[in-house]
């Protein structure tokens, strides 16, 4: 008995070994604590200085390109920076500059999906990567049932050889364009993912609660980030639900209607503003997110921006929705603040 004991123990830790290996291993209060990695945006001093309070490191640094192959690679002081404090990996691949002409081919083509699985087995095991995360957006959302059968397949092939695969997908609210079938953010960007699948093949899903498309101030107020979790969490099981959490600010004018100035700009660069032009600044509790209001000549102009405080009032969904934990865009964008937080 003690013998057979001892070899189904074996046969266990043969099993399941792949899968511990990634298992979540960490104490954190927020969970698992993920920031993405951008060459333009972030820097390794920035990690290195953070290391201790990120879990995982995700660079996005690789693409599929026009010719529906792979391309890129981790920069190496990232890399060896990660590798020297024990860092777990997961690179992004994305579709180049998200075109959607390039996923509609890339879909269509058994051949070249096979060709992208084995590229990212090949890749993930010579480097020592966890595994991957699929950032592939602009998405029609008549691909949609293609993309989740794509999805499908490249899971099944890494974790066949112990790797993960998790996937961002863009946010859906009811009421909201992201939601609307008739509205073409829905057509183009929101609609192609179908949340219970792709979470049933895949380890997690990145949920990016930014970038509220009927949003004329905060890339994520608060009652779009509760609203697109309320939503997502009837498909798909809290555990496996990684919340988005931006780092970053919108700019706007104060025209009627207002318009959006940028893509986002960082902390650093918004309190610099502050400081260089006459300005007052304070924090809209009801969409929990801070503002600054500042006179560049003749006109006034807002930005509405992320810190600590909104940082804290989105991390503590996670407890609140028991999720797995966040993965933060993007690392360098941060008010420094917030590291105290995880820090505690």
């Amino acid at each position: 008995m003690t013998r057979f004991i001892l070899v189904f123990s074996s046969f266990l830790l043969f099993f399941l070994s792949p899968f511990l290996a990634h298992a979540q291993t960490t104490t954190s209060p927020f969970g698992e604590r993920i920031f993405y990695y951008s060459t333009l945006k972030s820097n390794v001093a920035d990690f290195v200085a953070h290391e201790k309070d990120i879990d995982i490191i995700a660079p996005q640094t690789y693409e599929v390109t026009a010719s529906l192959t792979a391309s890129g690679t981790v920069p190496a002081d990232l890399y060896q920076a990660a590798q020297a404090a024990h860092v777990k990996v997961m690179p992004l691949i994305a579709n180049h500059n998200f075109s959607q002409s390039i996923m509609r081919g890339l879909l269509a083509s058994s051949t070249a999906q096979t060709a992208l699985t084995s590229f990212l087995v090949s890749e993930a095991q010579t480097k020592g990567y966890i595994g991957w995360q699929f950032d592939f957006e602009h998405i029609a959302s008549s691909d949609r049932d293609l993309f989740s059968a794509f999805v499908i397949k490249a899971a099944a092939a890494l974790h066949a050889h112990g790797l993960i695969l998790s996937i961002a997908v863009v946010a859906q609210a009811p009421g909201s364009a992201s939601s609307d079938t008739s509205s073409s953010f829905y057509k183009n960007w929101s609609g192609a993912y179908d949340y219970a699948s792709l979470a049933s093949s895949t380890d997690f899903i990145s949920l990016m609660t930014y970038d509220d498309p009927d949003s004329k101030g905060a890339s994520a107020p608060l009652p779009f980030v509760k609203s697109v979790l309320n939503n997502i969490l009837t498909q798909v099981p809290p555990s496996k639900i990684s919340l988005g959490i931006p780092l970053f600010y919108w700019g706007w004018n104060t025209a009627n209607p207002p318009v959006r100035l940028n893509s986002g700009g960082t902390y650093a660069a918004a309190m610099q503003r502050a400081k260089d032009y006459p300005s007052f600044q304070g924090f809209n509790s009801s969409v929990g997110v801070p503002w600054i209001i500042y006179k560049l000549g003749q006109k006034i102009y807002i930005i509405w921006y992320e810190n600590v405080q909104s940082f804290k009032l989105k991390a503590s969904l996670i407890n609140t929705y028991h999720l797995r934990g966040f993965s933060a865009w993007v690392l360098g964008n941060e008010d420094p603040a917030i590291w105290n937080v995880l820090g505690n």
